[in-house]
Order: structure tokens, then sequence, then C-alpha cells
């Protein structure tokens, strides 16, 4: 977030958020949630982030997203970390460790709080297809 100039990245966010819907485009929308649930944690509106956050779960389940679900799920995980829901967060944080294995199709991508993820997906022992992560600081 460029020199954290919050009322600007609101603007850019919504706005993200706005055409993404007059477009009908789930991903993107769910991208700008995500994002919103990120911004809304780091200006202290932690219903808002929680909603967003939760927003974006939900389309990430729906369209199969990896990498919008891993997002979704941390700044999920780190509002209820904030909030002292630590159950909560535990559960949230344990779902994305549980995650972690053996790469198979690797894909990198950057999010705010997370230098670098890399998001795979795995055959789990049911022979499912599962989404995999690894997060680390540059």
């Amino acid at each position: 977030m460029p020199l954290w100039e919050r009322r600007r990245i609101l603007e850019i966010l919504q706005d993200a958020h706005v055409l993404a819907e007059g477009l009908g485009d789930e991903a993107r929308v769910g991208r700008a949630a995500a994002f919103l649930a990120h911004y809304h944690w780091g200006v202290a509106r932690y219903d808002e982030s929680v909603e967003q956050a939760r927003t974006a779960l939900a389309i990430a389940d729906r369209r199969g997203d990896a990498a919008l679900w891993l997002s979704a799920r941390f700044y999920l995980a780190q509002v209820q970390h904030t909030r002292g829901e630590y159950r909560a967060a535990a559960d949230a944080l344990g779902q994305l460790v549980a995650a972690v294995q053996e790469d198979l199709v690797p894909e990198r991508f950057n999010m705010a709080g997370v230098g670098r993820v890399t998001v795979s997906l795995r055959r789990s022992t049911t022979g499912a297809i599962v989404p995999v992560l690894s997060a680390g600081w540059r």
C-alpha cells in the first residue's frame, strides 16, 4: 500500500470492487474483497474486515480459486487474532498449515502481509486434488 494513503487506497479498492461487480467478474470481486479485508484490518474496522474476508472465501470456494482462498483465509485469521478470537484464528491458520505438503504444480504470487506464498496442487490420500500452500518472507 503506497505510503499508507488510506483514503486513496480505500477509494481505489472500492472502485475496483464496483467495477468488477458491474462486469460480473466474480474472480476480481473476490480479489477486491480480500484486499478490502486487509485494508479494514489495517484501519481497525474489524467487522468490515471479517465481512470482506468471508465474502472472498465464499467466492474462492465457489470458484475453486486456491490463491483467493489462501489470501482470504490469511486475512480472516489476521483479524480474528487481532480481536482476541484466538481459537478461531488458530483454526483458520491450522487450515493453512494443514495444506502445506508436497508440491505438484507451484503457482507463486504476492499478497499484502506475506512476502512470498507458494500455492500448489497436490493429490490427497483420497485421490482429490487439493490446494497446498507455504509462505515466507523475502
